[in-house]
């Protein structure tokens, strides 16, 4: 289904202007869609309709009461797009998400109002191997690094490009670093042709010029990796400062390793990668689907893991499946750029989907509808409570 005609199908469907008949080839033709190709439709559309239409208290009440709280599954607040299993409930869902704002406006603080939190995007410095300091979020010019041996820097559609790279010996390797701030991500292609994407307070460390034995490089925070393969079979080495390191040849890999997350957990999506525990030396060796954690402590632990929720973030979504309260916050305190402080026991959990390009307030409103929980703002830090 094209987007303007489901936008437009969708502004018919709220003001009440389709025919009983419309209104079911409406369904009919969302019913038939398969679930990737329907969320792709809602979050385009969600992420762009202004949130304006309301109805009155009484019908809001039989939609959230009666299809959002009812929808809810064991174990999991499902409370996005994806909380009903037929084409007629989710265009119902879908009104209650357009209303929320005005369903709960007696219970938000004006903040979120006047002064909503938009989300983060392409930011990111780079430090170069001579200490120079460049924005790239305002850099658009090409940066020669090395006239000698040819080694350009290029930043093109927000992303970060090396080129024109000759192999080098170890001895003669320089090294530039890529940083992202709270509330900004980037995506880079290193000298072998590896892509890289950046998730908010993450780093790369990396050579103008791998070596002609390995390619390594450093990381901190949360980095994906599609590595490249090349004709010498140079294994391609990440290494996170006694913690971790992993090692490839070509692969796509997802590494988090936020400090405050307990561990780091490396999930691999294709190929194989050995990761090896930097404390005690031990090492597991994974397969596609399946996340190594390295706890705090050393050991290692392999577990079968949802890869769409594990890379979420480098598909511009937020995914939670049975998620606490705090790791939620987390995501969302780096991501926004805001402090968080939880008060109270939450012991809920929850789940959804929500595209990140979204104000904050949208993320609130749909957690407030699974009634478990509620915001609040205190000066510069939002408290989050047990409703």
């Amino acid at each position: 289904m094209d987007i303007n005609r489901f936008k437009e199908a969708l502004d018919l469907y709220f003001n009440h202007k389709l025919s009983e008949k419309e209104e079911i080839e409406l369904m009919k033709e969302i019913y038939s869609l398969s679930d990737n190709d329907l969320e792709l439709l809602i979050d385009r559309y969600y992420d762009t309709h202004p949130v304006s239409h309301s109805i009155d208290r009484k019908e809001a009440d039989i939609i959230f009461n009666k299809i959002i709280r009812k929808s809810r599954r064991k174990g999991s607040k499902y409370i996005l797009k994806r909380v009903v299993s037929v084409a007629a409930s989710l265009i119902i869902a879908l009104t209650a998400i357009y209303f929320a704002k005005d369903y709960f406006k007696q219970e938000t603080n004006d903040y979120w109002v006047s002064r909503d939190i938009k989300p983060g995007g392409e930011k990111a410095l780079l430090t170069l191997s001579d200490g120079t300091v460049v924005d790239l979020s305002i850099s658009k010019d090409s940066l020669l690094l090395d006239k000698k041996n040819n080694v350009t820097i290029r930043v093109i559609d927000n992303k970060l490009v090396i080129d024109n790279i000759p192999k080098t010996k170890s001895a003669e390797l320089r090294y530039s670093t890529l940083t992202t701030p709270r509330a900004g991500e980037f995506q880079m292609t290193l000298p072998d042709g590896t892509g890289v994407w950046l998730n908010a307070e993450s780093s790369i460390k990396f050579p103008e010029t791998f070596s002609e034995k390995e390619r390594k490089v450093y990381i901190t925070g949360e980095v994906y990796f599609e590595v490249a393969k090349t004709a010498d079979k140079r294994p391609f080495i990440v290494e996170l400062t006694d913690k971790a390191k992993i090692e490839v040849l070509g692969t796509h890999f997802n590494v988090n390793a936020y400090d405050n997350e307990g561990g780091v957990r490396t999930t691999l999506l294709e190929g194989s990668v050995k990761v090896e525990s930097a404390m005690t030396g031990v090492y597991q060796v994974i397969s596609p689907g399946q996340q190594a954690t390295i706890t705090e402590s050393g050991n290692i632990t392999v577990d079968k893991v949802d890869i769409d929720e594990a890379i979420a973030w480098k598909n511009g979504r937020f995914i939670f499946e049975k998620a606490d309260i705090q790791s939620i916050m987390r995501q969302l305190e780096r991501w926004y750029n805001i402090k968080f402080e939880v008060q109270g026991e939450i012991k809920s959990h929850f789940g959804g989907a929500i595209s990140r390009k979204v104000n904050i307030s949208r993320i609130f409103e749909m957690l407030e509808m699974t009634n478990e929980v509620k915001f609040r703002l205190d000066d510069s830090t939002v408290i989050v409570l047990d409703k």
